[in-house]
């Protein structure tokens, strides 16, 4: 079994525990990650889907940010005029060539898939260094880090991942190095997309969580995170825990049990 498979094996099973996840985010970071989530889509329509979340597990850890949407997983448009054996309205030209955008024999034709996009916002050189944050596992995958930083880190970035430069006076974004694309399983896009649900829910007005680790210390603190027993608002580190379990609130409970939803 390979490093890889014994990864997913433990994320699927939840023995994945959360490392390295808790630590306090600059007002920068949270910038970075608040453009990311509509950053460039990868389909220009407002009929597209996309939908993000922050702190997600992963077979290889914590990402920062994560996206799911549309995307043109095949292209089988056609033009009907060739279609039946007549040459394009314009002499010499064939399909597709740019005149075909808006012409009325293009005939549209997609097969749409979910694109999985991981980003990992590096403030500063040194946290780019650290060997914590480096956790991709989607089709595409970005290191979005301030321009300032940019020249120091581009040679040591890994082939197949994209840079994001994030300018801090306007706000704008950059994309100074494009990723590949890969595939992924669909049991490893299965276990990304589940565990986006989680925070969606986990994270939804009413909702708390509460621990029930089995190890404490005689006053009932975590002995993994010197939490207490029961906490309405946990720490993000906590989130992912095995023994930390979703409940609904009282209210939510009552209306539960009486078929409110």
């Amino acid at each position: 079994m390979t490093e890889q498979e014994q990864l997913l094996e433990d994320y699927s099973s939840g023995r994945f525990t959360m490392k390295g996840v808790g630590h306090m985010e600059t007002q920068l970071t949270k910038d970075i990650k608040r453009r990311l989530h509509h950053f460039r889509p990868a389909m220009n329509s407002s009929m597209r889907t996309i939908r993000w979340a922050e702190e997600v597990r992963t077979a290889n850890g914590y990402v920062d940010v994560i996206r799911f949407e549309d995307y043109i997983a095949n292209n089988k448009s056609y033009c009907s005029r060739e279609n039946h054996s007549a040459q394009c309205k314009i002499p010499g030209n064939i399909f597709p060539c740019k005149e075909c955008r808006g012409c009325v024999y293009h005939k549209h034709i997609y097969e749409l898939g979910i694109l999985a996009t991981c980003f990992e916002v590096k403030i500063t050189a040194s946290d780019f260094n650290s060997k914590n944050g480096h956790n991709f596992s989607g089709n595409k995958n970005y290191y979005a880090v301030p321009f300032e930083i940019y020249e120091s880190i581009k040679d040591d970035v890994p082939p197949g991942i994209g840079i994001i430069a994030y300018y801090q006076d306007s706000g704008h974004m950059i994309v100074k190095r494009e990723s590949e694309m890969r595939q992924i399983a669909p049991e490893e896009l299965n276990y990304l997309l589940y565990d986006a649900l989680r925070k969606w829910v986990d994270e939804a007005p009413g909702h708390k969580q509460r621990c029930n680790a089995a190890e404490r210390y005689p006053d009932g603190a975590c002995r993994g995170y010197q939490r207490a027993e029961w906490d309405d608002e946990p720490v993000e580190m906590c989130k992912g825990c095995s023994h930390s379990e979703f409940y609904l609130d009282e209210q939510e409970e009552k209306e539960h049990a009486d078929g409110g939803f």
